[in-house]
């Protein structure tokens, strides 16, 4: 939040006229002090150079003197004075799908990148070596009635990935023979025909990927008698994922599905590049208020090291890309915390800023730079989103944009999701447990003080399609999906 500030009394009355008309006072009656003569001209510029020192290096050195009003690299050492440090740019991660010749190994650091269109390129690069597998799907039936179930082991298994197997009468010969298709989203992988067995019912059947200690098993419904292979799929035609992260730190790394599909130096095994999904956890630098606040929350509170909520919150505010966490003290038990973690974009956080959260409170490689107290056990996760939409009449200021106008409405219910999820609304004593929730009013509030809203229409307001409060529970946090904005 700003703080105003108020020069003291002692610099004010100090402008160039103020100074200059003491200035010749001061000087004999007997003589001509009219502007442009010699008196006049001799202490004007005197008059000048006082009041810049008095009514700006004065006061821009008292504004320095206190975090209230210090800014940039004076801050800084204020906050180093408390032992905090301002967070850094944070770089944007995610994954990507390769294709190539089998056996080619994509370096640590190969870089990947954005076509460049209005804006620069993108880079992006591995963050560790992956080679390109050569292995197989082998699909085949067991003796299980019920399923078969094959396993095979992957450089990086697919996070949260679907595959479908589809199992379809031929057009060509319907009676005899059956075709099996396997997709990834609405890509086909693979497409096979064979005999249908006898007795056998073609239906759709799910393949779903499941991560576990580096394998992929797939679980499929029983095709055949026999227990010879049906198929077998390369794992070539499917790809390897390849963890990235933005050479450059900020928001410029956060670009939406399949934006990735160029190579900063070609490579010729590689045949196919693309990122299934949006890269996330690019935040810019920490600026002055955001730091001034946690500086400020030392003073005020000062530090402790014993493990309480605050703590948590305070340690995970340290990580470059935080920009709100929640705890849940003894949620498995005794000595158990779990962190729920927002970036500072107001969404939850990817798994590089989780991480990152983890090892700066355990620190597993240095356990004397330690912060959470011996004995206690820390989980570090996202909130599950809870998707706000919101839809009202607007009447615009002269000359704004509607699009314009809901960008920044969009970012200041962000800003007020991250206030929601630690109001403490509603606080049950004897639990310890605190309700939040997203205010209706609040949510019409932020949308009158947004620039470029002369007014709204209050009673076409609709936050999830109803005029009620949304309860934040534990382990969810608000993410605007829809805006709709109507002249």
């Amino acid at each position: 939040m700003p703080y105003p500030y108020t020069p003291p009394s002692f610099l004010q009355g100090q402008t160039v006229d103020d100074i200059h008309r003491r200035m010749m006072n001061a000087l004999p009656d007997d003589i001509d002090k009219s502007e442009a003569q010699i008196p006049w001209d001799f202490t004007r510029p005197a008059a000048i150079e006082k009041a810049e020192f008095v009514e700006f290096e004065l006061n821009e050195t008292i504004k320095l003197m206190f975090v209230h009003w210090s800014y940039g690299p004076w801050l800084d050492l204020h906050a180093e004075g408390e032992g905090l440090t301002r967070r850094q740019a944070n770089r944007a991660s995610g994954y990507l799908t390769v294709k190539g010749r089998p056996g080619i190994t994509i370096a640590q650091g190969f870089q990947f990148a954005t076509p460049a269109n209005l804006t620069a390129s993108v880079i992006f690069e591995a963050t560790e070596a992956v080679t390109l597998d050569n292995g197989s799907y082998t699909i085949r039936d067991t003796a299980n009635p019920a399923t078969a179930v094959i396993s095979l082991t992957l450089n990086q298994p697919p996070g949260n990935r679907v595959l479908t197997l589809t199992i379809r009468p031929t057009q060509a010969d319907p009676e005899n023979q059956s075709e099996m298709i396997l997709q990834d989203g609405d890509t086909v992988l693979e497409q096979f025909i064979f005999d249908t067995p006898e007795g056998e019912s073609q239906a759709d059947m799910l393949l779903e990927a499941v991560d576990t200690q580096g394998s992929a098993h797939f679980t499929l419904t029983k095709l055949a008698e026999s227990a010879e292979p049906l198929a077998t799929v390369n794992q070539a035609a499917i790809g390897t994922t390849i963890p990235i992260q933005a050479v450059e730190g900020g928001t410029i790394g956060n670009v939406p599905p399949d934006a990735i599909f160029l190579m900063v130096r070609p490579n010729n095994g590689i045949t196919y590049v693309t990122n299934p999904e949006a890269t996330t956890g690019g935040t810019p630098e920490e600026d002055d208020d955001t730091l001034r606040e946690r500086v400020l929350e030392v003073i005020r509170y000062g530090i402790s090291f014993t493990g309480c909520d605050a703590d948590y919150v305070r340690w995970a505010r340290e990580v470059p890309g935080v920009g709100q966490a929640v705890t849940q003290a003894e949620w498995a038990g005794p000595g158990t915390v779990r962190l729920f973690i927002i970036d500072a974009n107001g969404i939850p956080a990817n798994q590089q800023i989780l991480d990152a959260v983890y090892s700066h409170i355990i620190r597993p490689d240095n356990r004397m730079e330690r912060l959470a107290p011996i004995g206690a056990t820390l989980t570090v996760t996202a909130p599950s989103p809870i998707y706000i939409d919101i839809q009202a009449a607007v009447t615009l200021r002269e000359d704004e944009s509607l699009e314009v106008v809901t960008g920044r409405y969009r970012a200041n219910l962000d800003a007020y999701w991250l206030e929601a999820t630690t109001e403490n609304d509603v606080f049950d004593v004897q639990s310890g447990i605190a309700q939040n929730y997203v205010k209706y009013v609040f949510v019409g509030a932020t949308l009158a003080a947004t620039a470029g809203i002369s007014n709204y229409d209050h009673a076409s307001l609709t936050v999830n399609g109803g005029s009620s409060d949304i309860l934040i529970a534990i382990g969810t946090f608000p993410v605007t999906r829809e805006v709709i904005l109507i002249e």
